[in-house]
């Protein structure tokens, strides 16, 4: 979130608890759709509702819900009347209002989509029946096309009286069947002869993509051909829909977003319940937990000659258990930390709800893995004689990774400097420092 974001939501918080409704309408009516829709992510949540309807335009609010971040169009959603959103739905463009009725659950979007007309029912529901990471669920079903017998002059007319909202980057050209056969350019249209056929200007050498392909090579082709957009076809080459490159743009970001979480042992994205948060980074945690046992089983027998002091001896042996578990867990927590920082259209509300769920995270984590040590310990008593005391050492140490890992990229940030670069290395370094650190303590007093 950028300062003069955080400046505008500031001024317009101040002005709703003033009553300053005159105010708030004229910083609204001079600032950009996509920027409302930040700014109103920063208002609490009586002040959002009361600033978004204060909004006088429907079309305009349609707009701005549909930039609005996913957490915050079903808040939004689940406080407007029905009636309200059939209403913004269908000044929505069909490809956004089919997100936001993805996102609510199935009996709210049914009662939403009965009050919608048929003809955007019909898009909508289409829409809908596509897998959300097929190109059928990236696409819009509102674009332009011609037919090849028309002339250029034609064409230019038929746009005219189209309307602003369905003019493209391109014009798709079909036969008498709705077939693909060609694409030409706006500017194409323009600078060719008023006489001349659309036949004899567009290019036949179409670059399309079925409904099925997926969004990642959808992704690859855009990048590939740098198309403004891209057309989507059913069998037999009909045309569905167009993607556009902000929707690609979108697909990118989460690729990355996908890509970054991955490379952390994260694995569940911001938005996903606390739940999946556990269910994805559990395993990792369990593989270092098991390469960290076969460790302290090896330690343990290459220590018995020496005859080690019983506390030495097990507190050695169980530092590659500790290092393993610690630095993957200040992975995870420093990539979901870094992940919501970068996420610039966060606000500071979204952000402190943020924190306590990856706080909460790491403390159950820890917990869960501090038991699973107590078990373990408990039940190979015959092999090895592991200190029962440890399980409470090893959820210190990992209860201090976390708050470690929260902390460094949070002050990195705060710094204005770049936690990407820095945060990962800092946080793992210092957190296994902290681990040594518990653990001689645990040693030394004991």
């Amino acid at each position: 979130m950028d300062n003069r974001i955080r400046m505008l939501a500031t001024s317009i918080t101040k002005l709703y608890r003033r009553g300053a409704e005159r105010n708030i309408q004229k910083i609204i009516d001079k600032t950009h759709d996509a920027d409302v829709a930040s700014i109103l992510e920063n208002i609490d949540t009586a002040g959002r509702i009361s600033v978004f309807q204060l909004i006088s335009d429907l079309e305009r609010q349609a707009s701005i819900l549909s930039h609005m971040g996913k957490s915050f169009q079903k808040e939004m959603a689940h406080i407007l009347e029905i009636s309200t959103l059939q209403k913004l739905l269908s000044q929505m463009e069909s490809d956004d209002a089919a997100d936001l009725l993805g996102y609510l659950p199935e009996e709210m979007s049914q009662k939403i989509l009965k009050g919608l007309k048929k003809d955007e029912l019909q898009d909508v529901e289409e829409l809908m029946g596509y897998p959300e990471d097929s190109a059928g669920g990236l696409m819009s079903s509102e674009f332009l096309t011609m037919e090849e017998t028309l002339k250029v002059s034609e064409a230019i007319a038929k746009i005219q009286d189209s309307g602003e909202d369905l003019i493209t980057f391109y014009i798709y050209v079909t036969n008498e069947a709705e077939q693909l056969v060609g694409v030409l350019s706006l500017k194409q249209l323009l600078l060719s002869k008023p006489s001349d056929g659309l036949k004899n200007v567009m290019s036949t050498d179409v670059i399309s993509v079925d409904t099925s392909t997926n969004q990642n090579d959808v992704a690859k082709i855009v990048e590939r051909y740098d198309f403004l957009s891209l057309p989507v076809v059913e069998q037999g080459k009909k045309l569905a829909g167009v993607i556009t490159v902000d929707d690609v743009i979108d697909v990118i970001r989460e690729e990355a977003a996908d890509d970054f979480h991955a490379m952390g042992m994260a694995g569940a994205t911001l938005d996903e319940p606390l739940w999946e948060h556990l269910r994805a980074r559990f395993p990792w945690l369990l593989l270092a937990y098991i390469g960290g046992g076969f460790c302290y089983a090896l330690l343990w027998n290459a220590l018995k000659p020496f005859e080690l002091e019983y506390m030495l001896h097990n507190s050695v042996s169980v530092m590659p258990l500790v290092f393993l578990t610690i630095s993957t867990l200040s992975s995870q927590t420093v990539t979901m930390v870094v992940s919501f920082l970068r996420m610039q259209s966060n606000s500071r509300q979204q952000s402190w709800r943020d924190i306590k769920k990856e706080f909460f995270v790491g403390f159950s984590l820890s917990a869960i893995f501090a038991l699973v040590f107590l078990v373990v310990a408990y039940s190979i008593q015959t092999f090895f004689q592991v200190p029962y005391g440890l399980s409470v050492l090893l959820a210190l140490q990992m209860g201090g990774a976390v708050i470690v890992s929260m902390g460094i990229p949070l002050l990195i940030a705060r710094l204005n400097f770049n936690p990407i670069v820095s945060a990962p290395s800092i946080s793992m370094i210092t957190s296994n420092i902290l681990a040594v650190a518990i653990l001689v303590a645990y040693y030394a007093f004991g």
